[in-house]
C-alpha cells in the first residue's frame, strides 16, 4: 500500500495523502534500478535489480543486498562451478525480468557476455534457497486470471508455463490475447 518510484539514481519512497501533498524521500538504498522489469513484490518486500549490479530486497524505507547470500559470485563476475557470472554491462542489466509465483522470484539475467537473457535464477522465500533453471526466457508474467506464471523463450519464440503451482513441466502452452478498454 505504499508507493515507490525507481529511478536510474535512487529509489522514492512517496509520502503524503492526495496530489497536493504527495513527497518523495529517498529510501536507505546506494543504487537506482538496473532493470525495470525486474521490479517484483514478493511476501518479505520488493525485489529489484540495482543499477549496480546486485539483487535488492526493499523492506519499508530501507534496501537490503541479498546478492550477497550465498551467490556472491553470480552477481560479482566470478565464474563458479562452471555458472557464468550475470553481465553487468548497462544494456545487459536493462534486460533482466522478474515475477513473482507461488512465494518463490523468478529472475532472468544475462549472463557471460550475452547481451539478452539466456539463465534463470529462481529464489524459494519459504527456505531461502536459490537455484538455477536451465530454460533462458527473455520476459516473465504472471497471469493472475489462470493463476500461471509464463515466460517467453528469446531462442524459438515459443510461450512456456513456468510453474502453475502443481507442475513445472516446461510445456509449451497456447496463447490466448484478449483486448479490453479499461
Amino acid at each position: 500500500g505504499v508507493p515507490y518510484v525507481w529511478t536510474s539514481a535512487r529509489v522514492f519512497q512517496i509520502l503524503g495523502s492526495d496530489e497536493t501533498t504527495y513527497l518523495p524521500r529517498a529510501i536507505q538504498c546506494p543504487t537506482g534500478v538496473g532493470a525495470k522489469k525486474s521490479v517484483e513484490r514478493g511476501e518479505r518486500g520488493i525485489y529489484f535489480l540495482g543499477r549496480d549490479g546486485n539483487l535488492w530486497r526493499l523492506q519499508g524505507s530501507n534496501a537490503v543486498n541479498i546478492s550477497d547470500q550465498g551467490h556472491y559470485a553470480l552477481f560479482h563476475g566470478v565464474t563458479q562451478n562452471g555458472i557464468a557470472p550475470l553481465n553487468t554491462a548497462a544494456a545487459a542489466l536493462a534486460t533482466a525480468a522478474g515475477a513473482w509465483h507461488n512465494n518463490r522470484l523468478y529472475f532472468t539475467y544475462a549472463s557471460g557476455n550475452a547481451s539478452t537473457p539466456n539463465a534463470m535464477l529462481v529464489i524459494d522465500e519459504r527456505t531461502e534457497t536459490w537455484y538455477r533453471d536451465s530454460r533462458a526466457l527473455r520476459c516473465l508474467h504472471y497471469d493472475r486470471l489462470g493463476k500461471m506464471l509464463v515466460g517467453s523463450s528469446g531462442s524459438t519464440g515459443k510461450v512456456w508455463q513456468l510453474d502453475s503451482g502443481t507442475t513445472d513441466e516446461g510445456a509449451g502452452i497456447a496463447v490466448t490475447i484478449q483486448t479490453r478498454d479499461e
